[in-house]
């Protein structure tokens, strides 16, 4: 018997462990990941929008439990992201990742090759990274960027937990919250917009872990005084 168990880890094992402490009555926290989105609506500041997300992304390869997970994206913002984001990876770790001293590798080839895996499945378009560049062996998988993923594939439904970010365009702001409100509640939940209003209705509709408007990971490492747990 344990006084209090703390999990932090996916939904699926977090389920298992409740059970277990469940039929001994111990108190537990679980913080669990999940798809946390990045919502970028058309009056967003697309450059802002860029860094933040690509910093938050490539942190520890995507290896971060309130990474981004995927991008939403007004359909009139669309092209001009998904081409500053590529061309902010190319900028940072040029055309060979596994050459630069500022790549990391995966925990382990297991997941190395999940994470190729996802990729291959996702029915997107592969506009930057690929499996076929990463070395599984190696726990190398490249940034990859992939676009008009269908919200079906099984890239759209697991943690990726890795350096692989989804960019899906959406025609209005409903659709984008709807896509969301159908998932899991997320751990992390990231909003860019100058429309206040908008930013209100998200925050108020959309049940997060924690929550950041025109940033990324700030909510957790910009104030070490608040607690976990709200």
């Amino acid at each position: 018997k344990w006084d209090h168990i703390f999990y932090t880890g996916n939904g699926c094992i977090g389920r298992i462990v409740m059970e277990a402490a469940a039929k001994h009555l111990t108190p537990m926290t679980l913080e669990l990941g999940g798809k946390s989105p990045c919502i970028i609506d058309s009056t967003a500041k697309i450059d802002a929008a860029v860094n933040r997300i690509f910093f938050a992304k490539s942190m520890n390869c995507g290896q971060v439990c309130i990474a981004p997970d995927y991008v939403l994206v007004h359909e009139s913002k669309k092209e001009e992201f998904t081409k500053k984001l590529l061309g902010q990876v190319k900028k940072s770790y040029g055309e060979d990742h596994k050459a630069s001293p500022h790549w990391g590798r995966i925990i382990n080839s297991r997941h190395a090759q999940r994470l190729t895996g996802l990729i291959e499945s996702s029915g997107g378009q592969v506009l930057c990274g690929g499996a076929d560049k990463a070395d599984v062996q190696d726990k190398f998988v490249p940034m990859t960027i992939i676009g008009d993923v269908p919200l079906s594939a099984p890239i759209m439904h697991e943690e990726i937990f890795g350096p692989v970010l989804p960019i899906i365009g959406v025609k209005s702001m409903e659709e984008a919250l709807s896509i969301v409100e159908e998932k899991e509640r997320p751990l992390a939940l990231y909003v860019f917009s100058e429309d206040k209003k908008f930013v209100e209705e998200t925050l108020t509709r959309i049940t997060s872990g924690g929550a950041a408007v025109n940033s990324a990971m700030e909510q957790i490492i910009a104030n070490k005084e608040l607690p976990f747990g709200g």
